[in-house]
């Protein structure tokens, strides 16, 4: 696609968060901005192992390692309108011995804008837009042709001080499905527990003390579209789909450092080209995951 075409995408979608912005009020969910936990800085790094597994359609072996990088930096717009800008890294290597061949890695690399603003000037239901224009590739050297540009918007209703209702869309309109929908509901019925159930990234968090907490959750990659060369082909389509299913315990240092132990199952997990024969099942899996979060 013609990168005007792609520019065009990122210059509409800036003037659509604009035109809701002045729609809605500036006035800030107050709770929120004036919360102790409402940081300046925020980094988060990922490393996930998953042991080499035998192929379902083959006589084949695959090792995948996944390490994901995010830095997030919030600030206001006229002096009220809170907004979360990320820079936003992925790397999956594929360690394989397989029928076919695949790229020895997958990348991803971009930023996501966020911002959430109150509906008509409520103090319970609040509007959240975000985008995130991306590249989905097998190398670094990203062209326009692997350029991609999820939209979200969400709605959250909050009735009452322990319960938050989410429902909304994510929409990929490069990708072969287009639409994801957002739903779920946020319960802190006390300080021991957190029911976060939402499409997105479902976990249960107990809180052992101040220091330590105990979860369990679930993700969820459907068709990740990552453009690759296939036999000299280039922008051949690579989709990578896989669920994992754990728990673990999450350490908080101080009040700036925490990290995460987790593990679990793996299951689900296809690389396949897309419109070709070529495509890997992996059998279900161990993994084992290590997240280190900082905040300033």
């Amino acid at each position: 696609m013609p990168i005007v075409n792609k520019l065009t995408r990122i210059i509409f979608c800036i003037m659509s968060v604009m035109f809701v912005l002045n729609f809605f009020n500036n006035k800030v969910f107050a709770e929120t901005q004036n919360s102790p936990e409402n940081t300046a800085f925020e980094s988060d790094s990922t490393v996930k192992y998953m042991p080499s597994q035998k192929q379902k359609n083959g006589s084949g072996k695959i090792t995948i390692i996944e390490a994901n990088s995010q830095q997030s930096f919030e600030f206001k717009i006229f002096h009220s309108l809170p907004v979360i800008f990320s820079f936003e890294t992925k790397y999956i290597g594929l360690n394989q011995a397989t029928d076919y061949h695949f790229p020895g890695y997958l990348t991803a690399a971009g930023f996501d804008i966020e911002t959430t603003v109150p509906v008509f000037n409520s103090d319970k239901t609040f509007l959240q837009l975000g985008a995130n224009p991306s590249f989905y590739s097998d190398t670094w050297s990203f062209t326009t042709d692997s350029f991609r540009l999820p939209l979200r918007a969400i709605l959250i209703d909050r009735p009452n001080t322990t319960l938050f209702l989410v429902s909304g869309i994510a929409f990929y309109p490069d990708f072969e499905e287009k639409i994801y929908p957002l739903v779920g509901f946020i319960y802190k019925p006390n300080e021991k527990w957190v029911f976060n159930i939402t499409s997105e990234n479902p976990n249960i968090i107990y809180s052992l003390n101040k220091k330590n907490e105990l979860f369990i959750e679930a993700n969820a990659y459907l068709d990740e579209e990552f453009n690759t060369t296939k036999d000299s082909v280039k922008n051949t389509v690579l989709e990578f789909r896989e669920i994992s299913l754990g728990g673990g315990l999450r350490h908080k240092f101080n009040s700036c450092a925490t990290t995460t132990f987790s593990v679990g199952q793996v299951i689900n997990r296809v690389i396949k080209y897309k419109n070709s024969p070529d495509v890997i099942r992996i059998n279900n899996g161990l993994y084992v995951e290590m997240k280190f979060n900082i905040k300033i």
